[in-house]
């Protein structure tokens, strides 16, 4: 150990960058282990003694605890455990090297990884051979983060390099599920465990999410930008809405509604018709109907007004 330590200097640990991979594999317990939460984080050195003579061999001295607790992940990760994967070689520069090592991490975060729009998984099941995945509908659209379903995997179950890798993040990724129909069904179940098989097994491939069909409210440019839990609420199980407008807009009447936020201006014959007179039920949903006062007229070919301009949100 004596040349070892010689030929290698200190390690520049960059607590930052393995703090934003840690939710992955347990948390800051996956590191800071026997500790707990209502006391200060204890140091490596207040259990694993650096005299390397103990007759305790299931307790690692520090220079062991420190080697165990990197090496598995580093393993994983570069394929190898080199020691100059951590370890700066010791030379007449060291100061320097170091300054330049340290200023090189600092503030670095991890990597942004390729990711795919929609995976397919094959499946043997008799109730329907595919399961479709929308990666970016569950990542962007129903803000998950990756430790909701990611939990317990190793580095390079999203790390691991591949050709196509960069190609993933546009295309789609078929995968042949090849995991324990427990394996398979654990990362769903926290939010689809109540829905029928058929809900995900189909014959085909599905399409991505479409609000018009899937919910029967197509979404127009006002309501489009929302997100989805500025109309339904920080969960990730989405259940559908009220389509009233006042159950969204605190106040809402027909009397204060300005139509021409729509992009058409009533004219005067129109201005003071109920709503329901061109939209059935107050269905918005679908476009106005002219029939249940023209029988010569039909939207959008025949206008109950003048289109305008109308501003951005």
């Amino acid at each position: 150990m004596g040349t070892v330590s010689k030929e290698y200097g200190p390690v520049i640990f960059s607590h930052r960058l393995h703090a934003e991979m840690s939710e992955m594999s347990g948390g800051c317990y996956g590191c800071h282990h026997y500790n707990s939460t209502s006391m200060a984080i204890l140091s490596c050195k207040e259990c694993h003694p650096a005299n390397r003579a103990r007759t305790d061999l299931s307790m690692p001295d520090l220079k062991g605890a420190y080697h165990r607790q990197c090496m598995d992940c580093h393993r994983q990760w570069s394929k190898t455990i080199e020691c100059t994967s951590c370890h700066l070689k010791r030379d007449a520069k060291q100061t320097d090297k170091e300054a330049l090592e340290k200023a090189r991490l600092a503030g670095k975060s991890h990597p942004d990884v390729p990711l795919p729009k929609r995976v397919v998984y094959e499946t043997r099941s008799q109730r329907g051979s595919f399961v479709t995945f929308f990666h970016n509908d569950h990542a962007d659209r129903f803000g998950l983060r990756c430790a909701d379903c990611h939990r317990g995997e190793s580095c390079v179950r999203c790390h691991e390099k591949k050709p196509d890798a960069a190609a993933a993040a546009v295309k789609d990724r078929r995968v042949e599920a090849t995991k324990s129909v427990d394996e398979l069904h654990s990362a769903c179940f926290g939010c689809h465990a109540s829905d029928k098989c058929e809900s995900c097994h189909v014959a085909e491939p599905m399409q991505a999410f479409d609000h018009a069909r899937s919910a029967g409210w197509a979404l127009n440019r006002f309501h489009n930008a929302l997100s989805c839990q500025k109309c339904h609420g920080e969960k990730k199980r989405y259940t559908k809405l009220d389509t009233q407008c006042s159950s969204c807009h605190a106040g809402w009447t027909p009397q204060a509604f300005k139509h021409q936020v729509t992009g058409l201006k009533l004219d005067d014959a129109h201005r003071e018709l109920d709503c329901e007179t061109c939209h059935e039920e107050k269905n918005f949903a679908k476009p106005p109907t002219c029939a249940g006062c023209h029988d010569d007229k039909s939207y959008p070919r025949d206008r109950p007004g003048t289109q305008v301009r109308t501003s951005k949100r």
